[in-house]
């Protein structure tokens, strides 16, 4: 995590006016109930967030993972794509989400928003909340000054 980061992220971030939703991952029984909790077919954002059970000044939390639907204009419903995290084999896939999802599963919150905004903008937006956020469990879509620095700390 880095202060500059912060400064120089916030702002493109926070230009985007959205509506953001939360459960936990552990209400989810089926993947079949997020047709209910997100009823709209619209694309989105989300984010993967470790909250402690006992917060000391709305502390600790960590977001771990940036992700996001319709990329690439695919228009994929954001509540179809979270649907890929309540199936065993495509957690599988991504390795350190499942990592975090064994280690916090309890713990694990998902903040969502859904929007009406072309994929291109939304895409921009989501690699700004990874230069934002750092999330651990990603390893792409960061900005590319961002890219740079973590291969070098890889090296």
């Amino acid at each position: 995590m880095d202060r500059t980061h912060w400064d120089k992220y916030y702002p493109l971030i926070t230009k985007h006016s959205l509506t953001w939703n939360e459960f936990k991952y552990t209400d989810i029984n089926r993947p079949d109930s997020l047709d209910k909790l997100i009823s709209t077919n619209s694309i989105g954002l989300y984010l993967f967030v470790v909250r402690g059970i006992n917060l000391f000044e709305d502390m600790p939390k960590y977001v771990f993972y940036v992700g996001m639907s319709g990329e690439d204009g695919s228009n994929r419903p954001l509540k179809d794509r979270l649907k890929d995290y309540f199936n065993l084999n495509e957690i599988k896939k991504r390795k350190k989400v499942h990592r975090m999802l064994q280690k916090y599963h309890p713990n694990v919150y998902v903040k969502y928003a859904t929007t009406s905004m072309k994929h291109t903008e939304l895409e921009e937006l989501e690699v700004n909340l990874h230069g934002f956020f750092h999330p651990i469990a990603d390893e792409r879509d960061f900005p590319v000054d961002i890219k740079h620095e973590r291969q070098a700390d890889l090296k």
